[in-house]
């Protein structure tokens, strides 16, 4: 097990191409599991957020998982 941290800043456009910059902060832990000496499985579980910039949409901590 251990925590993945990262923020990622993207370009995005919509229908219209209007484009707009986001930003995005995710807290991870990740745990895997050997199955075989060429296998394993992992998942992660924790939260994320999300901000469209030049928009109001300004998202609360929520699930995050994979």
């Amino acid at each position: 097990m251990g925590p993945e941290v990262s923020g990622v800043g993207r370009e995005i456009s919509d229908q219209s191409n209007v484009r707009y910059d986001t930003e995005s902060w995710r807290l991870l832990l990740r745990g895997s599991y050997g199955i075989l000496d060429w296998l394993e499985a992992f998942g992660r579980l924790g939260g994320a957020t999300l901000k469209i910039r030049g928009t109001s949409f300004d998202s609360s901590l929520g699930i995050a998982a994979g």
